[in-house]
């Protein structure tokens, strides 16, 4: 993969939070079942075309917690303009992430997977880790969480959803 920029936060020498932006890769293959019914299952081939933010998160991991009330915001300030969140989680047993959701009222499509059998298809190497996905390509990839990190993440949302910036609110503007 060649990377295109890298954002690391250090504090005693430990890495906490990072972002890369590189060179597109394809969406692993998955298929997993739905939080809610397991007799639903949710696929990779459900997520080719448009933005997908996918997130990998647990009740047990605290940055997790931190992230998901920040990502509910930023989901409903941009789902009408075609965001789509995926929130793998990798809870066991299940009703610690039923409280969650709840307790926090998320309205994300969640997969189920506390065998975490997608983690490594995915490259997760901690948690939580998220990957921005367009047309079946994740073009950016972030690293744990820490509070202001969803400026990086939201910026790379509105990147994707909006490639040519604002000129696009203008194009069929007479006179401009």
């Amino acid at each position: 993969m060649k990377l295109k920029g890298y954002i690391a936060c250090i504090v005693a020498g430990a890495t906490i939070g990072w972002a890369v932006t590189a060179d597109a890769n394809p969406l692993p293959t998955f298929e997993l079942p739905s939080i809610y019914d397991a007799n639903h299952m949710i696929t990779s081939a459900d997520f080719q075309e448009g933005v997908v933010y996918f997130d990998f998160w647990a009740t047990w991991c605290a940055p997790c917690l931190i992230s998901m009330p920040l990502y509910t915001e930023m989901y409903k300030k941009y789902k009408d303009e075609g965001l789509r969140f995926v929130a793998i989680n990798l809870d066991d047993p299940k009703i610690d992430a039923l409280e969650f959701i709840e307790d926090f009222e998320l309205d994300f499509i969640i997969p189920f997977d506390p065998a975490a059998s997608t983690m490594e298809s995915f490259g997760v190497i901690g948690m939580p880790t998220s990957y921005l996905v367009k047309d079946g390509e994740i073009i950016f990839t972030h690293v744990g969480f820490r509070s202001g990190d969803i400026d990086t993440i939201t910026h790379e949302i509105e990147a994707a959803l909006h490639p040519q910036g604002l000129s696009h609110l203008f194009e069929n503007t007479p006179g401009l």
